[in-house]
């Protein structure tokens, strides 16, 4: 996934979504690949796969390594739970570290 990821990113600099049969991934404009998940728990607990329902509190992103980072963004009231590459990757900006 990480050679993938390399060579998705150095093409055009666009964020990514990759999905396989039980797993979302987002791949980063640099490259960096994140497994997505949503949760319906502030803590971000409960994980499942990414998805447009508006009862979504939170979007989980684990990074890729020995030592992944997990970040949590928490979603305002009302705001879209849209899955598009560009949406995950401003979401990502925006998560905070556990």
């Amino acid at each position: 996934m990480g050679q993938l990821a390399s060579i998705m990113a150095s093409t055009d600099g666009v964020p990514r979504v990759v999905r396989k049969e039980t797993a979302t991934f987002l791949v980063s404009p640099l490259g960096e690949v994140w497994r997505v998940f949503d949760s319906d728990d502030d803590a971000g607990e409960k994980r499942f796969s990414p998805s447009t329902d508006p009862s979504v509190r939170t979007r989980v992103f684990i990074g890729s390594g020995q030592t992944p980072v997990v970040k949590l963004y928490h979603f305002q009231p009302g705001e879209p739970r849209s899955t598009s590459a560009e949406r995950f990757y401003d979401q990502l900006l925006f998560a905070k570290a556990t």
